[in-house]
């Protein structure tokens, strides 16, 4: 008897983080939209406020272009610490590929003549 009842709790064993998982994911897409907005409304400090809660919901763990997109919005609310914060993580780990859009991207503008600007252009780009 004692058999069958853990038998028929293997599958839920199985299943509790994928259904964790799918409901962090949730929630990770719900917070990605509200720093999208916030960042449409130009409320730039809230934009990356909410995007630090969506890394949170996921586990520290965050989609390239959100990250950028939370960097954008840290610069433009004059949080550059925070706005390097992001931009190191995806160029340490050399996913962001895109030099020009980088460099151009004038939501950075402010960020430019900090001297770890120059660490972030090196570490992906290798100059």
């Amino acid at each position: 008897m004692k058999k069958i009842g853990l038998i028929s709790l293997l599958p839920l064993i199985f299943l509790l983080p994928v259904l964790g998982f799918s409901q962090d994911q949730d929630a990770y897409k719900s917070l990605i939209k509200e720093a999208e907005a916030h960042y449409e409304a130009k409320t730039y400090q809230k934009s990356g406020e909410t995007y630090a809660k969506a890394f949170v919901a996921l586990g520290g763990k965050g989609y390239i272009t959100d990250r950028y997109n939370a960097a954008c919005s840290w610069a433009l609310a004059g949080q550059s610490d925070s706005a390097f914060v992001q931009l190191i993580k995806i160029s340490k780990g050399g996913y962001y590929t895109n030099y020009g859009h980088l460099t151009s991207d004038s939501d950075l503008n402010s960020l430019y003549e900090d001297p770890r600007w120059k660490e972030v252009l090196e570490e992906r780009f290798m100059f």
